[in-house]
């Protein structure tokens, strides 16, 4: 329920993540994301500012639960999404992405191109399931293999769909490993911050109830996007 924000970031700006999502939250947006441009080359230095910054936001994000507290925890959507995961066998994407020209394609990093090279990867509506059955082929299948030979994981544990990274490694002729191991570093990050959030709060009444559907969400056996 209510507005929802979304924060994207980079190296470039990454120290003043935590003042800018206090900010943000300040304006009165129940659902906030905070995304980094997981396509860029994060160095040793901008990932050690990252995780202070993470440090930062974990510790105020948990004092917003105090019964003290006055202000309206927001919820963090990926958050949700983590927990989601601990419950479910399924990875997956249900969203759409339009351009200008009301093109669909099944992933966001298709809109930064060029238009010429734009048209070659839309979904073709009058045939949806081959358009798409063609994005499973040549992107999510292969980004999902290499992230999990990558870092040794499920993809299910993964917080963020790796599929961003591995298309823009593709379509810009970046190295896919190079690409893929910064993903997984970001990624790493993101999971330590959840995993502290959901340990100091576990049994907290006012955080158990907007991610009660996340934390009580029966298992499935899907693996799609």
């Amino acid at each position: 329920d209510g507005f929802g924000n979304s924060l994207v970031f980079g190296p470039d700006n990454v120290s003043r993540l935590y003042d800018n999502l206090k900010f943000i939250h300040g304006l009165g947006f129940s659902n906030i994301y905070f995304l980094p441009r997981l396509y860029e080359q994060w160095n040793r230095q901008d990932l050690k500012i990252l995780e202070s910054q993470f440090k930062k936001i974990g510790r105020y994000y948990i004092s917003l639960f105090s019964d003290k507290k006055k202000e309206k925890p927001f919820v963090i959507p990926y958050l949700y999404r983590h927990i989601e995961a601990r419950n479910s066998k399924s990875f997956y994407c249900d969203k759409l992405n339009m351009d200008w020209r009301g093109d669909l394609f099944r992933c966001w990093a298709f809109l930064s191109l060029d238009d010429a090279t734009r048209k070659r990867f839309r979904l073709d509506m009058r045939n949806f399931n081959k358009s798409d059955m063609a994005f499973r082929k040549n992107f999510f299948i292969p980004a999902v293999r290499l992230y999990e030979k990558l870092s040794g994981k499920n993809i299910t544990e993964s917080v963020f769909c790796p599929v961003d990274a591995h298309v823009h490694a593709i379509l810009y002729n970046e190295d896919f490993k190079k690409t893929m191991t910064n993903f997984i570093k970001i990624a790493k990050l993101y999971q330590t911050l959840f995993r502290s959030i959901i340990y100091r709060l576990a049994r907290n009444r006012r955080f158990i109830a907007p991610y009660s559907g996340a934390i009580n969400k029966h298992p499935k056996i899907e693996y799609y996007c």
